[in-house]
């Protein structure tokens, strides 16, 4: 991982459509080098959308939005820099995993030798050593999911989005990954702007959780996570834990369309 990388600052951003829809209006955000911040919002929100201009893979209409002190698209050309998640494991079903997850290293022109060492070690961090050889048809839903997230690790990336990857989950399963990821962070602290429609993954996961919203997708608080890091299993059942999962209820309670 660069170090120094992954400061995200948005002053103003606007994103309106070709087809005349505004998404997003007005956004004003500052994440940190090493931050992990969730966003939630209703459906529609447009915070996926956000998510895609930091990536660099769309444009804003208005303002300013950096990355590390570059554009997005500059940032996402820059190696080691930014890594993206999707709703969608979006796994190759050609490629075993381990071939799925050295992609990124292929595009990027890594010499073999080095991108095996790499891949061994993103298979290890996520637990799937000993399944580089299998195919995706082969796999569970929540282990599909981790050869996505090493995928997007094995580079070592400086900031890494996560665009509502364990919706499609059981709730056993997510909270299992859920904590797979924070032992990740807490490793290598890159910098995490993760999307979710769950508010207790949202407060589990991250150090501030903002709220959009509605269409055209404002942010319009910020809610910080008291709770020190690492975090067990039983935060989720602690009354402070569900206190601050209220508190962010509530400013999801109150928003209005515009």
């Amino acid at each position: 991982m660069i170090q120094g990388t992954g400061q995200v600052a948005a002053r103003n951003v606007g994103k309106r459509f070709a087809n005349g829809v505004e998404a997003l209006r007005g956004i004003d955000l500052e994440v940190g080098a090493g931050e992990f911040v969730s966003i939630v919002g209703p459906s529609g929100c447009g915070k996926s959308t956000l998510l895609r201009l930091i990536a660099g893979l769309t444009r804003a209409t208005s303002g300013n939005l950096t990355i590390a002190g570059l554009p997005p698209s500059a940032a996402r050309r820059r190696r080691q820099d930014l890594a993206y998640v999707f709703q969608d494991p979006t796994l190759l079903p050609w490629r075993n995993v381990s071939k799925n997850v050295a992609l990124p290293l292929e595009l990027r022109g890594h010499d073999r030798a080095e991108t095996g060492s790499l891949v061994e070690r993103a298979l290890e961090m996520v637990g799937l050593a000993d399944f580089a050889g299998a195919y995706p048809r082969q796999l569970s839903g929540g282990m599909r999911m981790r050869v996505s997230i090493a995928r997007a690790l094995v580079t070592r990336p400086g900031l890494l989005l996560l665009d509502e990857p364990f919706g499609a989950l059981d709730e056993i399963t997510r909270q299992r990954l859920n904590e797979e990821v924070l032992d990740l962070w807490q490793r290598d602290r890159w910098t995490g702007v993760f999307v979710t429609h769950s508010v207790p993954e949202a407060v589990y996961l991250s150090r501030r959780v903002l709220v959009m919203s509605p269409r055209p997708g404002r942010i319009l608080s910020a809610v910080t996570v008291p709770f020190d890091y690492p975090r067990v299993s039983d935060l989720r059942t602690d009354s402070a834990f569900n206190s601050v999962v209220g508190e962010v209820s509530h400013h999801l309670r109150e928003v209005r369309p515009q």
